[in-house]
């Protein structure tokens, strides 16, 4: 049984022990075209001329006479006759494959034809490669991007196939896999985006979100599509179902038959993008600005260790009041109880820290104070304002 392996590295196979390398290129190139083109009389002349462009017409003829006699050898020493396979007249070769000869192409094609997870999976993989890996004539250079685009196709119908079935590790695999081949595909963003979701792992969703959307600035330009930001969105807010309708992925598999899904519990929407700025900001400087100025204030004054007490008590406090709003400012307000906390805590703190006595011989510690109290309220108001 002969096995012609097209994808990634060529290489032959008799009854799946390895043949000897053909010693050009070139032979390889015919015995590809030939096997790719099956049941087919092509002229010798129009082999030579693809296969030897640039070469004269009788020198061309003479080389592939050599190819073909390369092609032979290898195929005695394997134990293999090549008139099996091939038909040979004067004017023109015809490869009429035996029934116990395979082609990865052949079965590629196939399988990509069907509709289940198992043909896909057949498909994919048997795509070891692009096709004639580090060939580079244009007839190969052209059936390379078919079957590229083919097996992009079929790895994405695989990965929705794969998330409706509710298996979202190996939706996750697939949709890696097309985004090594197009980096670009916004529908293999979008399947990562939900699978990793249905995983559990909503910030590795929310971080391929962004992850596209450089890629898309970077290469063309332009922003993620509609489709891609109301994913992302409804991914930022909690409120997507552990499961996605086909109008959503956009994905070429056909519709997979499902019960309808119970609908998902109403969820307060999540602060609007300027007040999570707002609060990003805020918390930022109240982080960073509070401890820096009562440390900086302190030093400037040469003061003795315990006055440093009621300072370093606000700056502690001012720091985690901080990264509670920080690490709540994505959730919604009914759930944001991190962030309400965080900011009354800085509000008292604020106001604490300004009527402080120990602070009366410290001016920036009092204008910090009535900064924190003053800011903290306005900033809980405008919270408030938007949840309702």
């Amino acid at each position: 049984m002969l096995q012609i392996y097209l994808f990634g590295a060529f290489s032959l196979q008799a009854d799946y022990h390895p043949l000897p390398a053909l010693p050009t290129q070139k032979a390889a190139s015919l015995l590809a075209y030939l096997a790719t083109h099956p049941r087919k009389d092509l002229p010798r002349e129009y082999l030579a001329g693809l296969l030897w462009p640039d070469s004269p017409a009788d020198k061309a003829r003479r080389r592939l006479h050599t190819a073909l006699w390369q092609v032979r050898q290898v195929f005695k020493q394997g134990g293999l006759s090549l008139e099996d396979y091939l038909s040979v007249s004067s004017s023109a070769l015809r490869w009429q494959p035996a029934a116990d000869a395979w082609l990865d192409v052949t079965q590629f094609e196939q399988a990509c034809q069907g509709l289940e997870i198992g043909a896909l999976e057949d498909a994919v993989r048997l795509y070891r490669g692009p096709f004639l890996e580090n060939f580079y004539e244009d007839w190969c250079l052209e059936m390379r991007y078919q079957y590229e685009a083919a097996c992009c196709q079929a790895l994405l119908r695989l990965a929705e196939l794969h998330l409706h079935a509710a298996h979202p590790v190996k939706c996750l695999e697939c949709a890696r896999r097309l985004l090594q081949v197009e980096p670009l595909n916004e529908g293999a963003h979008r399947l990562l985006m939900q699978a990793y979701y249905n995983c559990g792992q909503r910030p590795a969703a929310l971080e391929q979100f962004r992850q596209c959307m450089r890629r898309l600035e970077e290469e063309l330009g332009i922003q993620p599509s509609s489709d891609t930001r109301r994913l992302y969105e409804s991914i930022l807010a909690e409120s997507l179902p552990i499961e996605t309708a086909q109008a959503v992925l956009q994905a070429a598999a056909q519709p997979v038959t499902r019960p309808a899904p119970a609908p998902a519990p109403a969820r307060a929407p999540a602060p609007p993008p300027a007040l999570r700025t707002a609060v990003f900001g805020w918390s930022l400087f109240n982080l960073a600005g509070i401890p820096l100025l009562v440390l900086l204030d302190w030093i400037s004054r040469a003061q003795r260790p315990a006055d440093l007490s009621s300072g370093l008590l606000a700056a502690s406090l001012s720091t985690l009041a901080s990264l509670f709003c920080l690490r709540a400012r994505h959730r919604p307000l009914e759930q944001a109880g991190l962030l309400w906390y965080g900011i009354a805590s800085m509000t008292l703190l604020g106001g604490w820290l300004a009527l402080d006595p120990n602070s009366a011989q410290h001016p920036l510690w009092q204008a910090a104070g009535a900064w924190l109290a003053l800011s903290s309220l306005l900033l809980a108001a405008l919270l408030w304002r938007a949840r309702r």
